[in-house]
């Protein structure tokens, strides 16, 4: 599904002791709490990794824990985690602990760490092609539930939880913001629509992005078979939140039109049980023709944040 088509270096690899339960984890039995920073940094790098792709690691550190690495795993991932355990009853891996390494040359030599809960099933990617419809039927009514939660979390300030640069395909390869508020977002969108119509690859009719009363949900921005897990009592948990942050509704639900040719049976009934403003989803959809192009002020403003955080707006929910 997902990955098929994909060259073996963007292939993700999985050590298969780490899905072993008899596997000598090196933090087995510790209190988790009080292990020092520097060994949860060594572990990281040492156990058995469920998920291991460019540098963004998932390495299994006890039976019933992980710790997630990468530069992009950011503080505020954890802090859509525990809002989202707060306040929503969607299945989450429950965060223990998560901390930032920030360097004084920037981003991309930091790194984060976030330790959760060690999910125990298999994720979508691997095994919806041979579950009975009953259960994909089920699969999907509980995912369709996970978006109508989230889209109920209403934030005041658009971003990533707590501030820091947006990721994800509505942005660019190397992120964008932080952004400041709504009318930087919108510019954001704005100048982004206007080089897609530049370059011809959307329609000129489309209209300008207006967010400055736009409504900020929460939102995961990478609901993907390959990031929800079925568990044996056939409930489904939703991983990987380094993508989300508080944006317009449409902007979930066009992230999951914009995947739909990779896995037609799983996205195109779920898309049937969201609500969706068809014409606010288009509009989303054209500056994402042009996402591989970088936004050069946007890299060094991520720069500043990752040495000064001089740009991180607070973000609070009710």
């Amino acid at each position: 599904m997902d990955a098929a088509n994909l060259p073996d270096c963007w292939k993700a690899k999985t050590d298969p002791s780490a899905m072993d339960p008899n596997t000598a984890f090196p933090l087995e039995g510790r209190d988790i709490l009080n292990i020092p920073q520097a060994e949860l940094i060594s572990a990281a790098e040492t156990a058995p990794t469920l998920h291991d792709l460019q540098n963004n690691r998932v390495s299994r550190i006890t039976r019933d824990l992980v710790i997630k690495s990468h530069s992009y795993t950011l503080p505020s991932e954890a802090n859509a985690m525990k809002l989202v355990a707060e306040k929503t009853s969607i299945r989450i891996p429950k965060v223990h602990r998560s901390f930032f390494v920030s360097q004084t040359h920037g981003l991309y030599k930091s790194r984060g760490y976030i330790v959760m809960d060690y999910i125990d099933g298999l994720s979508l990617d691997k095994c919806w092609e041979i579950l009975p419809q009953s259960i994909r039927d089920d699969i999907i009514e509980q995912v369709a539930d996970m978006i109508a939660q989230l889209q109920s979390l209403q934030l005041p300030t658009p971003g990533p939880l707590g501030g820091g640069p947006s990721q994800g395909n509505w942005f660019t390869p190397y992120g964008a913001g932080p952004f400041t508020g709504p009318l930087d977002l919108e510019n954001f969108f704005n100048q982004r629509l206007e080089m897609a119509k530049s370059f011809s690859r959307v329609s000129k009719s489309i209209p300008p992005f207006d967010l400055a009363n736009s409504k900020f949900a929460l939102t995961h921005l990478d609901i993907a078979p390959r990031n929800l897990v079925l568990d044996s009592g056939g409930k489904v948990w939703l991983i990987d939140w380094a993508n989300s942050g508080a944006y317009p509704p449409m902007l979930e639900i066009a992230t999951l039109v914009v995947e739909r040719e990779r896995c037609k049976d799983f996205y195109e009934p779920l898309l049937q049980r969201v609500t969706r403003d068809q014409d606010a989803v288009e509009q989303f959809m054209s500056g994402q023709t042009v996402q591989e192009i970088p936004a050069f002020d946007h890299i060094t403003r991520i720069e500043t944040w990752a040495t000064t955080r001089s740009l991180s707006p607070p973000n609070n929910t009710d």
